[in-house]
């Protein structure tokens, strides 16, 4: 971690230069701190050029202190950064928290004999252009795909089809209304992902399937037909419409207008944000913010929001480096180490120039933690789907920055109680 720590006058004038606002859910938020560390940052962390250039960039964060009373409850300050009304942007691989929680709760809900995370399942074909999947699968512990495993692979690697089996079990209607019943408003989560020859209404369609007997793989426990959300879900913000043109999936050509994002996922950041804290901090919300999970579902979400890559055998990662998809603190092209005092609980997202990292980060050994979420947009010729955006020169940098000066502040900053973290010491074997 770098050396360089704010000076205590610094540090001073960002905590007395906040500002009060209030978001849509009347909760109390606060402005003028991440400013204050951005701006005061050393030159070296590149800051100055996307500060400059905010129309440009669309940069957003929001940033969550932690402080713990004497019996270790967490009580929660969050400070946003450019996040009121912010233009619409892709939320891309994000949403597969949603995504895996929606499946757990789902499960929950169903209450079946015999039905469980790891129940072998066999997702089937009701119409075009449904993919079916296998009941067995090599890359699992226990030979066959299950809700457990399609959730490890969807969180750890970000793997797409995993993702979209999660989807498919519970259906775009579930999908968005376990959370708006529960007041995360500022969501519509309503396709697969890259898979372009999914139309708006073939995603309102989802696979039938069958799920078996952990111990009998040939005895039926549930079998699901085919599920349809009878409603098409209007925008919730608008415009959706980005660059100066783009690349069609179809044609391969370019079309000189820009890309009209309506029939794609909207997920705003402080939903992202929020969702990620009633994850890791169930009892730092609301109950009535709170999912419907149980505690072996809580641990199967976090090992895999954190584990790093060389830390499975089901499926085997180890040819992905530890800082694989972690953007923030480590975010760069090079393969690097993370330290085990570190854990960072995160998913990301990448995609049409857009660079995403919704995160929980811990330190053991200085009992450091914080929560921390940044988006920004690096598209400079406006062209979408061309794959040439500046993830390597600005996103990934831009983000290692500043999730290393967030942790530098929370290094300086004084705390009544340290944080008892163990709770978050997890078995990766």
């Amino acid at each position: 971690m770098p050396k360089t720590l704010l000076p205590n006058a610094l540090l001073f004038l960002a905590g007395i230069s906040l500002v009060l606002l209030s978001n849509c859910q009347g909760q109390t938020r606060y402005s003028g701190l991440i400013d204050s560390l951005l701006k005061t940052a050393p030159e070296s962390y590149a800051f100055a050029p996307i500060l400059e250039a905010p129309e440009q960039y669309e940069l957003q964060i929001i940033y969550t202190q932690i402080n713990r009373d004497a019996q270790n409850q967490a009580q929660l300050k969050t400070f946003h950064y450019r996040t009121a009304n912010a233009p619409y942007f892709y939320p891309a691989s994000t949403v597969k928290l949603p995504y895996a929680i929606a499946a757990l709760q789902r499960l929950n809900e169903l209450d079946l004999i015999g039905l469980t995370r790891y129940s072998p399942m066999e997702v089937l074909v009701a119409r075009e252009p449904q993919k079916p999947n296998k009941l067995k699968d090599s890359t699992s512990a226990t030979g066959y795909a299950h809700l457990a495993h399609y959730i490890r692979k969807a969180l750890i690697i970000s793997d797409n089809d995993a993702s979209n089996r999660l989807y498919e079990f519970v259906g775009q209607k579930y999908l968005n209304e376990c959370f708006w019943r529960r007041n995360y408003d500022d969501l519509r989560l309503i396709h697969r992902l890259a898979n372009s020859k999914f139309k708006s209404v073939d995603n309102r369609y989802t696979n039938p399937m069958r799920f078996y007997r952990v111990d009998n793989p040939e005895v039926l426990v549930y079998e699901q037909a085919e599920q349809l959300n009878p409603q098409a879900y209007p925008p919730k913000i608008d415009p959706m419409r980005k660059g100066i043109g783009y690349i069609d999936d179809d044609t391969g050509k370019l079309v000189k207008q820009p890309k009209d994002l309506r029939d794609k996922n909207y997920i705003s950041l402080p939903t992202l944000h929020q969702i990620l804290i009633a994850t890791m901090m169930p009892e730092a919300v609301a109950p009535e913010r709170r999912f419907n999970l149980s505690l072996q579902d809580q641990r199967l979400l976090w090992q895999a929001l954190s584990s790093l890559p060389r830390e499975n055998r089901y499926p085997d990662y180890s040819q992905y480096p530890d800082n694989y998809n972690k953007y923030l603190l480590y975010g760069d092209t090079q393969g690097r180490s993370i330290p085990s005092n570190i854990r960072i609980f995160n998913k990301v997202g990448m995609a049409f120039g857009y660079l995403i990292d919704n995160a929980y980060i811990v330190d053991f050994d200085k009992g450091l933690e914080f929560f921390l979420s940044v988006v920004v947009y690096t598209n400079k010729n406006q062209i979408l789907n061309d794959d040439r955006y500046e993830y390597k020169t600005i996103g990934f940098p831009l983000l290692r920055n500043i999730g290393q000066r967030f942790y530098e502040y929370e290094q300086q900053r004084i705390k009544t109680h340290r944080p008892d973290l163990s709770v978050y010491r997890l078995n990766y074997d």
